[in-house]
């Protein structure tokens, strides 16, 4: 209805993204994130072919230019990050109802295509991964909305939190022996400290 498209979903992302998913659009959002990802998709495969026509018309300088903006700002977006972290909780919540669905749901996730818990709470991996200013800060405080009174959690908390959620529900649905809960427990412990509230 707004009628925001392409990479429009990864910088106008941020006015909606973390209202919708704090209260209660799981649908919308789980669309939201199913269409950022695949921009990010297309971008990726356009941005390998526009750079090799470029090569082979001798044009070094903007092939250069194509493949420095794919690297630097678009793998590395806030948005897409968010949306990677988001979008298995939104499945879990839209349309894993029984606990068979739960499993293959978290079981198709693989560790190496979503951002980590440890890169989210590691200041150098997290700038490395997501320091990019793709994103219009006019709308950045969208990502510091809160009920109470006091500082919100901004984009990276909420990235910390989406990540830690969900691989504690990976680790009790299908790794649920005591070494992986011990870890888990372990790894949280570290990231959102001993004060949080995470049991």
């Amino acid at each position: 209805r707004l009628g925001v498209k392409q990479i429009q979903l990864d910088s106008l992302g941020y006015l909606i993204f973390p209202w919708a998913a704090r209260h209660g659009f799981w649908a919308e959002t789980r669309l939201h994130c199913r269409n950022v990802l695949h921009v990010h998709d297309c971008a990726r495969r356009d941005a390998h072919e526009f750079a090799h026509r470029a090569l082979e018309h001798g044009n070094f300088s903007r092939a250069a230019e194509i493949w420095s903006f794919q690297r630097d700002r678009l793998d590395r977006s806030l948005m897409k990050g968010a949306a990677t972290c988001a979008l298995p909780l939104m499945e879990l919540v839209v349309a894993a109802h029984r606990p068979p669905d739960a499993r293959r749901l978290f079981e198709s996730y693989g560790a190496s295509v979503e951002p980590r818990l440890a890169d989210l709470a590691d200041d150098a991996a997290f700038s490395s991964k997501y320091g990019s200013d793709n994103f219009d800060a006019r709308v950045r405080p969208a990502w510091y909305q809160r009920t109470a009174p006091g500082p919100g959690r901004g984009v990276r908390g909420y990235m910390i939190h989406a990540a830690a959620t969900r691989d504690v529900l990976r680790t009790l649905i299908v790794d649920a022996s005591a070494d992986g809960v011990e870890a888990l427990c372990a790894l949280l412990e570290r990231t959102l400290g001993p004060d949080d509230d995470h049991d």
